[in-house]
């Protein structure tokens, strides 16, 4: 799947490949690297290196392109959740927060910032206790913060914590940060 995948996007012009999580951004710019080195052809390897150096997370690509400020009047209590794909090996931090502060959303601090939800693809497989006391410290701060909302950019850290939160009945709404800005952009409009 991963051939395919780099086949696919190597045969594109495109100057940047911008992909919406940080997860995603991470196996193609960081683990495919390692992958067609152990399990790859010469060309897998030159193609996995080009396409890398195109590839950008979502929130990275806008904040270095200079997306506009949305002077939107969302106030809602919110709470950023970093994933650990983009802080730890994309080294992604304060852009998306600068973006969603664009939106003009009450964004709170949370005594869990930087805190992994514990969902780590097999992680929560393996060690679901482990997992579940994880999002619990998460949501547990995002409550405490008086959030009504946590936002994110990993898809994947987001459907972990909105599970366990439904399963808690805990009411926070879960949003990707394009959905955010989407709303403040289309608020804007009218």
């Amino acid at each position: 799947m991963a051939r395919t995948t780099l086949r696919a996007l190597a045969s594109s012009d495109a100057e940047a490949i911008v992909v919406p999580a940080g997860s995603c951004a991470t196996m193609i710019r960081v683990f495919w690297r390692e992958l067609f080195e152990l399990a790859g052809t010469d060309e897998d390897r030159r193609q996995a290196e080009q396409v890398a150096a195109r590839t950008y997370e979502f929130s990275e690509f806008l904040d270095a392109s200079g997306a506009p400020e949305n002077a939107g009047a969302d106030r809602t209590p919110t709470v950023y959740h970093r994933s650990c794909h983009m802080l730890r090996e994309l080294g992604i931090d304060r852009q998306p927060e600068r973006l969603l502060d664009s939106t003009g959303t009450d964004r709170r601090p949370t005594a869990a910032e930087g805190r992994c939800c514990g969902f780590g693809g097999l992680f929560s497989v393996k060690l679901p206790e482990v997992s579940v006391a994880m999002a619990d410290e998460v949501l547990d701060a995002a409550k405490g913060a008086g959030a009504e909302r946590v936002v994110g950019c990993d898809t994947s850290c987001l459907l972990q914590l909105e599970s366990r939160a439904q399963r808690r009945g805990d009411e926070l709404e879960f949003r990707h940060l394009a959905e955010v800005l989407d709303q403040a952009a289309t608020e804007t409009e009218s």
